[in-house]
């Protein structure tokens, strides 16, 4: 841990970046304000480069915003592993599906390990 296994820039835009990082697919998502694309990373923990380029997603506005829906928003019939909220420069709110290819085009279990859920396990109460 004292020294860095690798470095490497992580897209070329100028923008503050919005970075997420998806642990049950190791995916690094870095989407810039101000820049038009979203790129996407894969993560090897045992690769000698640990992150490597995969895709990257063009929009036609600069964008202002950008999010995650949460995993229970995913259409699992289509093979999509995240959809994102992007808010363009205009003011629209643009939807982006990330998917992965399949040949048959049936439901995988494979693509979709267990996360977790939207319910806290603690009551204020108990936090408090």
């Amino acid at each position: 841990m004292d020294q860095p296994k690798t470095r490497a820039a992580l897209g070329t835009g100028l923008g503050v970046p919005h970075i997420y990082f998806d642990k049950q697919h190791n995916l690094l998502f870095v989407a810039g304000r101000g820049e038009m694309n979203v790129d996407v990373y894969g993560y090897d923990r045992n690769s000698d480069l640990p992150l490597g380029y995969i895709e990257q997603y063009r929009g036609a506005q600069p964008q202002k915003g950008f999010n995650f829906l949460p995993k229970q928003a995913l259409d699992v019939n289509i093979q999509e592993i995240r959809r994102a909220v992007r808010l363009n420069n205009q003011n629209h709110i643009e939807y982006i599906s990330f998917k992965v290819p399949s040949r048959t085009g049936a439901f995988n279990p494979e693509l979709y390990p267990e996360f977790p859920a939207n319910e806290p396990t603690v009551t204020s109460e108990e936090w408090l």
